[in-house]
């Protein structure tokens, strides 16, 4: 059915020429419309204007802004969404100079984060971030990508990819799924970093064995390090032959997250 809102207090965000991105200063331009309609087919506008001339309602669903402002949703890039327990202690130790290195040799981090959430049962996972979903929906998020990360076993991050699809299927929003298994080396690998790279490649092609397509990408977070940068790129390459993912991106130095991407890329095509 279409839709048709009225007496909108200012449309955000209009642009009528056709680009498909802008940067710099251009980001601080934003096209408005103040005292104005938009008419949707019920997926996509179809128009917009003045309430001058606005159109007739028949046979539309209306809404009446009563002046509120109309904005795009909000596309939330990167979140972990599904976790158990929050670390807002750790902002304390980051204000008092600590490193993420050295909270993490505390028992902070990710590794406390991925403690947690094996410890916690499924249905329990999906509850608490179906409420975060709920919050940000609130706030105008209309598309979220959620990142696994947390598992660092091949249970516990399919465990939390289950989670993500059931977000999928439920939430009223959008919602894509990336596959962070080389977020953190697990504590069965500690010191045998290149060890836990192969493992979670075995994780990926497992997904791609059982066709669990549980992931839409890949994601890699990477330490500074030559012998880290070496492992990186074997890993990127391997998610791309592996799970055919749409896109594996290396979370480092930017330099750096270039030339892994670009070597996924290569395998991806």
């Amino acid at each position: 059915m279409s839709l048709l809102v009225k007496n909108i207090g200012c449309i955000v965000g209009i642009d009528e020429s056709g680009r498909t991105r802008v940067a710099g200063k251009e980001m601080a331009n934003i096209g408005m419309l103040e005292n104005a309609w938009l008419l949707t087919d019920g997926e996509r506008i179809k128009d917009y204007g003045t309430m001058d001339c606005c159109p007739a309602a028949e046979g539309c669903k209306v809404i009446d802004a009563c002046g509120g402002w109309l904005f795009p949703s909000f596309c939330d890039s990167h979140t972990h969404i599904v976790y158990a327990g929050s670390r807002e202690q750790e902002f304390l130790d980051k204000i008092n100079g600590l490193s993420y290195e050295e909270i993490a040799k505390r028992g902070g981090g990710i590794l406390n984060s991925a403690d947690r959430l094996h410890d916690t049962p499924e249905e329990e996972l999906y509850r608490q971030a179906m409420e975060r979903i709920d919050e940000i929906v609130a706030m105008g998020t209309g598309l979220v990508e959620i990142k696994s990360g947390y598992g660092l076993t091949l249970e516990d991050e399919l465990k939390i990819l289950r989670v993500i699809r059931r977000i999928k299927e439920n939430a009223p929003l959008d919602v894509r799924a990336t596959f962070l298994g080389a977020h953190a080396v697990g504590r069965a690998y500690k010191g045998r970093q290149a060890e836990y790279v192969e493992h979670v490649c075995v994780e990926v092609l497992y997904f791609r064995q059982t066709d669990q397509r549980v992931a839409d990408a890949g994601n890699i977070l990477l330490g500074y390090g030559a012998a880290a940068l070496i492992v990186c790129i074997e890993a990127a390459q391997l998610y791309a032959q592996h799970c055919c993912l749409k896109f594996v991106h290396a979370a480092v130095h930017p330099l750096v997250s270039m030339y892994i991407f670009l070597s996924a890329a290569v395998v991806v095509q």
